[in-house]
């Protein structure tokens, strides 16, 4: 916090009043995420959120003091304000705190927040410099061109220059991203049609794989007669779950425990455990790679838990099912429930069946 005599002037409102004193009030300022600025002056203080405001330069005789929220890259402080402007960047966000001496008498203060493109990642390179890092392809016309080219399409598309990869993070992420563009040029250029044949046009389609954890979609639509549109989407699931293709459809599946105080419940529980711990709905494995996957969860819950077995509870009571995306029960994944399959509970637990 930086600490001056002032006062904010202009419309702007403080979000909360209240009685302290002056170090408790820059200090809760301070302590609170939106709070840009502590106005304090007889007893009361004030607190105003980050945005666009103008602050009046004061004597120390009139008693109005001021703290300003600052980021410094190093553990110093200025000995006055000056024009400057703080830069720092939070969960993929760059945040900047303009500080501009408009007169003698008057400061302005201006918070920007940006964000990188979709198609685009956020990277530092240094304590002030944030920059948005990304790959595109030429267009299917004209496939192999030049460095100049390469400049001027970059500049045709809105970004800001040409660059490459400064330090081994980039050039990771500049080699994922060229491996999807290799894999979408495939996909246009090489559509999986249902029978061994070709059409004598591009068609409106769908393509959807996985690839590294990742969910892809790339979708082509016929705008008009003379018009298509590509709209390309990724997903991603939780690092608790993995994600599986079903049909037209991704899912992220995954497996959790009972509490321990309420290890053997039953198929209500485990159907109300899955929504109240933000899943879709509870499911069951579609194939025999969503079992593997499945079995390799549940062993590494078994262990640490110290269970000797865990048996789990899936989709599917009485022949009625919840989720509509597996398709029912595949008998060729049923096994032996006290082995590997079947459903949520420690071994103690009576009761339970496997599924028929």
């Amino acid at each position: 916090m930086m600490l001056i005599y002032g006062e904010p002037i202009g419309s702007v409102q403080p979000f909360q009043q209240f009685d302290t004193s002056w170090e408790q009030c820059y200090s809760d300022c301070y302590d609170t995420d939106n709070c840009l600025i502590a106005y304090y002056y007889e007893s009361q203080c004030e607190f105003y959120k980050f945005g666009t405001l103008s602050i009046k330069k004061l004597s120390s005789s009139v008693g109005k003091l001021m703290g300003i929220k600052r980021y410094f890259p190093e553990d110093s402080c200025p000995s006055k304000l000056i024009n400057d402007t703080d830069i720092w960047s939070i969960s993929g966000l760059v945040y900047q705190n303009i500080i501009e001496e408009t007169s003698e008498s008057t400061w302005n203060l201006t918070y920007i927040i940006s964000k990188c493109a979709n198609d685009s990642k956020l990277f530092q390179r240094s304590s002030d410099i944030f920059l948005c890092l990304g790959l595109i392809a030429f267009p299917d016309s004209k496939p192999c061109q030049d460095h100049t080219q390469a400049v001027s399409y970059c500049k045709d598309n809105n970004w800001t220059s040409i660059t490459s990869p400064a330090n081994g993070e980039e050039m990771t992420y500049f080699q994922s991203r060229f491996d999807i563009l290799i894999q979408l040029d495939e996909r246009i250029q090489k559509k999986n049609l249902p029978e061994d044949e070709c059409p004598s046009g591009l068609l409106s389609s769908d393509d959807i794989w996985i690839n590294d954890e990742m969910g892809h979609e790339l979708s082509i639509i016929n705008s008009s007669s003379s018009t298509f549109t590509f709209i390309y989407s990724s997903w991603k699931c939780d690092n608790e779950t993995g994600i599986f293709r079903r049909d037209t459809v991704f899912v992220c599946i995954g497996v959790r425990p009972f509490p321990s105080n309420a290890t053997c419940q039953d198929y209500d529980a485990a159907v109300s455990l899955c929504e109240s711990d933000g899943w879709s709905m509870i499911t069951l494995p579609m194939n025999k790679e969503e079992l593997d996957y499945l079995i390799d969860e549940k062993e590494k819950i078994t262990t640490a838990v110290r269970y000797d077995t865990y048996l789990v509870w899936v989709d599917g009571l009485n022949g009625v099912f919840d989720d509509p995306t597996h398709g029912g029960y595949n008998k060729t994944l049923i096994c032996n429930p006290t082995t590997e399959c079947a459903y949520i509970g420690h071994t103690v637990c009576d009761g339970f069946s496997p599924a028929q």
